[in-house]
């Protein structure tokens, strides 16, 4: 708790907190960004190195012809190998989120080169 209480005194914690504020602000406009213009695609984990933060998870997904890789840091137990809807933009898909609380159910296993704009549901 005192290292809260120093960086709040000192110049370089409005630093910290402004980083802070950006990468927060910055990630709730990719969200919405993409939620408005993005499209829906199926990832698979294809690695996960552990680190002091948790283990930093790779994921491809394919668009157009091309593959693209994204990453997240997680504490939960994904396995590589499985499927996951990635949200993702159209006109750049580098922007991209794995939806990683919504696993790809059986039935579009096999849809790696199928989008939606909007989650799909098994008929």
């Amino acid at each position: 708790m005192n290292i809260f209480k120093s960086i709040k005194k000192s110049k370089s914690g409005f630093i910290v907190y402004g980083i802070i504020a950006i990468v927060f602000i910055y990630m709730l406009f990719l969200f919405f960004y993409l939620k408005v213009v993005g499209i829906y695609g199926v990832a698979v984990i294809k690695e996960g190195v552990a680190t002091s933060e948790g283990i930093d998870f790779k994921y491809d997904f394919f668009y157009e012809g091309e593959v693209y890789t994204g990453g997240f840091t997680g504490v939960g137990k994904y396995e590589i190998g499985s499927k996951y809807f990635v949200l993702f933009s159209r006109n750049n898909p580098d922007k991209n989120l794995l939806q990683y609380s919504t696993p790809v159910p059986d039935c579009f296993k096999d849809s790696t080169n199928t989008f939606w704009f909007a989650l799909p549901k098994c008929q």
